[in-house]
Formats: C-alpha cells, structure tokens, sequence
C-alpha cells in the first residue's frame, strides 16, 4: 500500500504562458503544476469565464493538494457595489490567485522596466502610482523626501537595487487608476493621463460591462490618431489603471 503523506504540500505552477490577446472574463493560459518540487499535473483557462481546468497524474496527489486548499481561510471580496462577500478557498481558488498574482508580477516588471513604480498611504490596492524616470538613488531619496512616512512601497525594488546616480525625475506622476471594485455598470468615467497613446486622455464614457480584471466603456464620442484610426467608435475593454471616476 502507498503511503500518503501527511505534510503540507508545496504547490507551484511553472512554464506559465499568458494569452492576453485571448483574456476576456478570465486570464487564459496554460501552466504545469509542481507539488514539493516534482511535476504533478497542469492546469489551464481558456479565458471565457470558466472556472480553471486542472488535471494531476497521481489522484492521490490531486486528493491532497485539494484537501490543502480547502482548509486555508477564506478570502473577503467586494462584490463592486459596496457589500462584501465571502469566497471559501479550494484548489481552483488558490490556482487562479496564483496566476492573477504573476500576472501582476510580470506587469510590474515591465513598467519599472521605463518607470518608478510606487504606493502612497491612502491608495488603493493596485493602483500604483509612476515616475517616468531612471530607477537611480537619486530618484529613491526624491521620494522619499517628497512624500516622507506616505511612501508606503518602492515597487522596483522587488526587482532591484537602484542603479547609483542623481538624474531626478522630470515627468509628473501618472495618475493611481480606479480599483475595479469601486466600478459599477453605468458608471461615468474619465481616461487618466497613464494612458497610452497620449491623444485619448481625457476621454469620457460609461461602463457597461464588468470582467474580472478590465471593464467595457462606450465612449461619448470617437477619437482619432494621428494616423486617422478611430477609437471609440466601439465599446472599448479597458484596464482599470487609466481610468478615474468623474459625476455623471
């Protein structure tokens, strides 16, 4: 008879690959999962609001991990109007925190890759604010002399030290973003100066629809590029980083 083992398991996902070109309601991907450093099974979303498939070679593994899962605490969530629900934990839960998790990850990297990413006190979860400058000690003293005990996180150095030097920064700070959960359908708002390309901030519109991580504008009126491509014409999927909130 096998013997199973009793401890905590140690459960990962590797060789994630991301499809943000497939992304609506959910994050799709596909990733393998490791429990206590061996590979066990993989699991993967095809991005359409389904719940996370996942599959294990060992159901006795599978048993385990599951079991694991359900006997962390659960999480309190807003449902976006204000009233907070409870979600009990089970495997497929601690999957999808896990790729949501690394998926912020990654987009944290890239743009500390070309800015200062930070947190002041206040803030929402996720909004992160950014100086378009070199990640220098300069730069780091400049905040910290600027917002003093405010300055909750220096969000690149999870991926670095500073490079030494005194280039201060020369861009204001783009602004936080609204938290999706302060979102509602029928909601005015306003694209922000984080915005990319330039020419569609200020543009207003009103949500909706409500994914999981963006939410669907109609804008007021169609913009247009400076290559004559319009925006706006159709409802857009918009992250919630360059959007703010304005009165109806």
């Amino acid at each position: 008879m096998t013997k199973t083992a009793t401890t905590t398991p140690k459960v990962e996902l590797k060789n994630l690959t991301l499809y943000a070109g497939m992304s609506e309601e959910t994050l799709a991907f596909n990733a393998t999962i490791y429990v206590d450093g061996k590979k066990a099974g993989d699991a993967s979303n095809r991005g359409h609001g389904e719940p996370i498939s996942y599959h294990f070679d060992d159901p006795d593994v599978r048993d385990r991990c599951e079991e694991w899962a359900k006997s962390l605490p659960a999480d309190e969530a807003d449902a976006g109007n204000g009233e907070a629900f409870t979600i009990e934990s089970d495997l497929e839960y601690v999957l999808t925190m896990m790729v949501s998790e690394e998926d912020e990850r990654r987009w944290l990297k890239r743009q500390c890759s070309r800015k200062v990413m930070f947190l002041l006190e206040g803030d929402r979860k996720g909004s992160y604010r950014g100086w378009k400058a070199k990640w220098t000690t300069g730069v780091k003293q400049e905040l910290h002399e600027k917002y003093g005990d405010k300055l909750l996180q220096i969000v690149n150095e999870r991926f670095g030290p500073p490079a030494v030097g005194d280039e201060p920064s020369d861009t204001p700070e783009r602004d936080a973003g609204v938290d999706i959960k302060d979102l509602s359908v029928g909601d005015r708002v306003q694209v922000n100066n984080a915005v990319r390309p330039k020419f569609l901030a200020g543009a207003t519109g009103t949500v909706t629809k409500k994914n999981r991580t963006k939410v669907v504008v109609n804008f007021d009126t169609t913009h247009y590029g400076p290559t004559g491509k319009p925006w706006g014409e159709k409802p857009i999927n918009c992250p919630c980083s360059i959007l703010k909130k304005i009165d109806n």
